[in-house]
């Protein structure tokens, strides 16, 4: 008997010692989504696993179209123990498309960071996670960079060129002509898709009866 009761103190004393902190998905309005509270020896140790869970849901909700406007806070329901707490910084926000062989858009997927480099890396992750369970003829994930920062002027766009060539085929597949086509854009968008839509489409003007046109790799 007398150990059953040591034990529980024991738990009533460790349970006592540990910290709660809660996060929320909240949007502009001030409405409440999703509650994440989590439980850890200190209270920032509770916070960064209750901001890490609920970065998590909140990416995977924008990634199908929810909580658009919406980011994670930490919820204080008791008195801030703390006179000066350090704030959270905003995260950034990156985001990575699914896009087929046309460059059309499937799906599209962001992800929160500290760093750009963060934050990328993790969208780039969910995306090749998507594509890795589809394996879909000629989709590919394409880093479309920090979605939030696009229209900053202090941060000055950089570019790239590609080029990208169509060979004109006879039905019997054999070649017939070239096309050449090349395109620019930001350095994290599909300039080469853009590139092998113009040769495509000069090569699709001249395709006679049964003529195809593909793209030379």
């Amino acid at each position: 008997m007398k150990k059953l009761l040591a034990l529980f103190l024991l738990g009533f004393s460790v349970g006592s010692m540990a910290e709660v902190c809660t996060s929320v998905i909240k949007d502009r309005s001030g409405y409440e989504w999703e509650t994440f509270t989590r439980s850890s020896y200190s209270q920032q140790a509770a916070c960064d696993q209750a901001t890490y869970d609920c970065r998590g849901a909140l990416s995977y909700g924008q990634s199908i179209g929810r909580y658009y406007d919406a980011a994670c806070e930490i919820k204080f329901d008791r008195p801030n123990p703390y006179p000066n707490p350090t704030p959270y910084p905003t995260p950034l926000i990156c985001q990575t498309d699914l896009v087929d062989y046309y460059g059309r858009t499937v799906r599209s997927f962001t992800a929160p960071g500290s760093s750009e480099w963060d934050a990328c890396n993790t969208s780039d992750n969910f995306c090749k996670s998507e594509l890795a369970r589809n394996d879909s003829y000629g989709y590919r994930c394409v880093n479309r960079g920090l979605i939030g920062n696009r229209n900053d002027p202090r941060r000055p766009e950089r570019t790239r060129t590609e080029q990208c060539s169509a060979n004109r085929l006879d039905p019997a597949g054999m070649f017939i002509q070239s096309y050449f086509a090349t395109a620019t854009g930001p350095i994290n968008s599909d300039v080469l898709g853009d590139a092998c839509r113009r040769a495509i489409s000069d090569c699709s003007r001249e395709i006679r009866g049964r003529q195809t046109c593909n793209i030379a790799r």
